[in-house]
């Protein structure tokens, strides 16, 4: 794509616009990266941390106790005989357990490269509450900003399309916007074959239909990304805000689940303890 906004500025002498636009890209493709990585490394800190303290407490604190409130034959309530039986199939299991995500990776991977099937994955990720929504106006917002890069260098409606379709990830957007390429080639305006995808939000479908109703489509899609920019960095600010608490809340349930099974028999039936 960025030979091809390199080419078109030199076929048309705006060769200072083409960097310009491929700078403003880098640009935006850093920022984006950068929040990403500011959204997801404290969650996945979290998550490990999680796993390993769980894994710790029921392989080695728990199976010692449970051992000897066991010994002492004990009437256990229920939430100590779940935690006996949650131990053991952690010990009886860890290494299906441990094999089990890179397995599922492996074999998404496998079937992502059938194009069918590889569509379909792409439509589900883009169904996952808040994290498809992200995902959506990311890819939107990229659409956008190419499209209008595109048009401003001085290409035609199909080729944009064609070069905006190169630099989104999502294979169902991809496959929608061939169609739309399509349907434009027939003679149906863009706004009504976006808007027939399903993929693009109401916000897109109105300004696109604004551009080619004024004849100035690059300032309407350039408004897109403006307002899908503080969108998106809105969506990333409320997921970290909702991960974060939730993390917290699993770890304290399990650390009280644990303390509660292990403790509350003690306490009960200190008395008969020999």
């Amino acid at each position: 794509t960025y030979v091809g906004l390199i080419a078109t500025g030199e076929k048309t002498g705006n060769l200072t616009e083409a960097f310009s636009s491929i700078i403003d890209d880098i640009k935006w493709n850093m920022d984006i990266k950068r929040k990403t990585k500011k959204a997801t490394n404290g969650p996945i800190f979290g998550v490990c941390m999680m796993f390993l303290v769980l894994g710790i407490m029921t392989s080695v604190v728990v199976p010692k106790v449970t051992g000897f409130l066991l010994s002492q034959n004990l009437e256990l309530p229920v939430m100590t005989t779940s935690l006996i039986s949650f131990s053991d199939f952690l010990k009886n299991n860890w290494l299906g357990i441990i094999l089990f995500i890179p397995t599922i990776w492996i074999t998404l991977k496998i079937l992502g490269r059938f194009p069918e099937v590889a569509v379909k994955m792409d439509h589900i990720k883009l169904r996952i509450p808040i994290m498809g929504t992200i995902a959506n106006k990311l890819d939107a917002a990229k659409f956008c900003q190419f499209f209008s890069m595109t048009f401003k260098s001085g290409l035609g409606v199909l080729e944009c399309l064609d070069a905006a379709t190169g630099v989104i990830k999502n294979r169902a957007i991809k496959r929608s916007i061939s169609i739309v390429k399509d349907q434009v080639s027939e003679g149906q305006s863009l706004a009504q074959s976006i808007a027939a995808t399903g993929y693009f939000p109401n916000l897109v479908v109105r300004m696109i239909k604004i551009g080619e109703d004024s004849g100035n489509m690059e300032s309407a899609l350039n408004n897109v990304k403006f307002f899908y920019d503080r969108e998106i960095n809105d969506s990333i600010d409320k997921l970290v805000g909702m991960i974060q608490p939730a993390l917290t809340m699993v770890m304290g349930g399990m650390i009280a689940w644990i303390t509660i099974a292990v403790f509350g028999p003690i306490y009960s039936t200190f008395s008969s303890l020999s």
